[in-house]
């Protein structure tokens, strides 16, 4: 605009200036009437004005908001898959596990969720699986996303490792959820090399999945994983579009893990949907509810000892699940899961604390090759999570973000002789911050000293698998 205002009353200016042998001035004609061809500018006028507004829009919406308030709705959008061209997806999903725990009663709630999310949070991402509530989110989802089915990216999973079972699964899914494709279809929690091996062999789900692509029933296809050996193999196939795995910051800082499945996605230019992003720990047994697999050990001990006339009531019968495979069955009796009783909808405790929510979102949206983030499952905290990033054309970086985080003023880390511990996000290989370090590099150090600060402490959130197929956790300095 500055540019445009400059070019016309620029040469008004001068022109009054001239002395009278000159001629008049281009736009002195045009204010005196006297350039025949004047009336054939007024278009090209008019057009140069709305090119001005425009890159006034794209390059000023981020800084003044108050003079484009349509832009305060809607989330930043990144690239997400090779072969799936331009398509964007909000760099926030929506996580209908948490519509695992609505009956068909609630399926009013369960609509007004998905219309918040779309129409007011502006998420275009959303995940869902069979296994979340053994069918009932994908029931609950389907007829909440069916209006804006062609607004959004849809993306679901199945944990059968065989041909039958995973083409059983995918039908059972696009009757649930309502549509005739689906946008991506992963293998879900890839945990052993065992799992690798089935899906890919002859006769194993993978041939669903890329015949399915084939015919165009889905888009793209990944796979979920919480091991990094695993998903490095799957990765390293070649046959793959994305990959789910937690990226979260204590989980790298504290264990490594997530640096290897990152640096393979981006060799086999592959996206990654970040699960676990907003995680503060690992929910603890003693504090947890237990999803499934029977009683812990000594429970019934502890229960008989309780009272004599419910120890002898026979134990209430569980239903069947419906969508959860033998083998997913028998690991949650061999290795319970636990659920936060704040928050029933997660296998891990999340970030409660708004300015920490946010540093973990961001410094997840930070690593290379990260499309998008799937929040934690409890629908109540998604506003929290969403608002730092509304009517932005961009995430931040974290970089950026810490620039701004009051925990990173100077204050943090004067007097501390330019080291201010050690660094990470944009600047890989961590180390401690020296003499070199720009302003904004040593409050990005204060920042992530609070964050160590805060969650070296805490269970970590995932697990892998032992040589002899059993779960692992791990821990301690990497």
């Amino acid at each position: 605009m500055l540019l445009l205002a400059v070019t016309i009353f620029l040469p008004l200016a001068t022109a009054k200036r001239q002395p009278p042998s000159s001629p008049p001035s281009l736009l002195a004609q045009l204010i005196d009437g006297e350039f025949k061809g004047a009336t054939k500018l007024v278009p090209m006028a008019i057009l140069a004005g709305s090119l001005a507004l425009l890159a006034a829009v794209v390059f000023f919406e981020d800084w003044f908001p108050v003079l484009f308030p349509g832009s305060q709705k809607g989330l930043p959008s990144r690239r997400f898959g090779s072969r799936l061209g331009d398509v964007r997806v909000s760099v926030v999903g929506f996580p209908a596990v948490g519509l695992a725990r609505m009956s068909s009663q609630e399926q009013g709630d369960a609509n007004e969720a998905v219309r918040h999310a779309v129409e007011d949070l502006g998420i275009t991402y959303f995940d869902v699986a069979p296994e979340y509530g053994d069918g009932v989110a994908q029931a609950r989802l389907g007829p909440a996303l069916e209006p804006f089915r062609a607004r959004v990216f849809l993306a679901a999973k199945t944990m059968f490792r065989d041909r039958e079972g995973a083409a059983k699964d995918l039908a059972t899914t696009l009757e649930a959820l309502r549509t005739p494709y689906l946008d991506l279809y992963q293998l879900h929690s890839i945990s052993s090399a065992a799992d690798v091996e089935q899906v890919l062999a002859p006769g194993g789900a993978m041939e669903v999945l890329e015949e399915a692509r084939d015919a165009g029933v889905v888009r793209a296809v990944g796979f979920s994983a919480h091991d990094e050996a695993q998903a490095v193999a799957l990765c390293e196939t070649g046959r793959f579009d994305t990959v789910m795995f937690p990226v979260n910051f204590g989980a790298m800082r504290f264990a490594g893990l997530g640096r290897r499945v990152l640096a393979a996605a981006a060799k086999h230019h592959m996206k990654v949907v970040a699960l676990k992003a907003c995680a503060a720990g690992r929910v603890k047994p003693e504090e947890g509810d237990r999803v499934g697999g029977g009683e812990e050990k000594g429970a019934a001990s502890s229960s008989s000892s309780s009272s004599s006339s419910s120890s002898s009531m026979p134990p209430k019968p569980q239903p069947q699940p419906k969508h959860i495979p033998p083998w997913k069955q028998k690991e949650m009796a061999d290795f319970p899961v636990y659920t936060s009783r704040r928050h029933p909808s997660c296998w891990y405790e999340p970030e409660d604390d708004p300015a920490f929510l946010r540093r973990l979102l961001l410094w997840s949206l930070d690593q290379k090759g990260v499309s998008a983030v799937l929040p934690p499952g409890d629908l109540a905290l998604l506003d929290a999570i969403v608002k730092p990033l509304q009517g932005r054309r961009r995430a931040p970086s974290f970089l950026e973000a810490c620039a701004a985080d009051p925990i990173a003023m100077p204050s943090t880390y004067i007097g501390r002789g330019g080291s201010c511990g050690n660094g990470s996000g944009s600047r890989s290989g961590g180390g401690s911050a020296g003499v070199g370090d720009t302003p904004r590099e040593l409050m990005r150090d204060a920042v992530e000293a609070a964050m160590r600060r805060r969650y070296e402490k805490q269970v970590p959130i995932f697990h892998e698998r032992d040589a002899s197929g059993n779960k692992v956790t791990h821990g301690g300095p990497h």
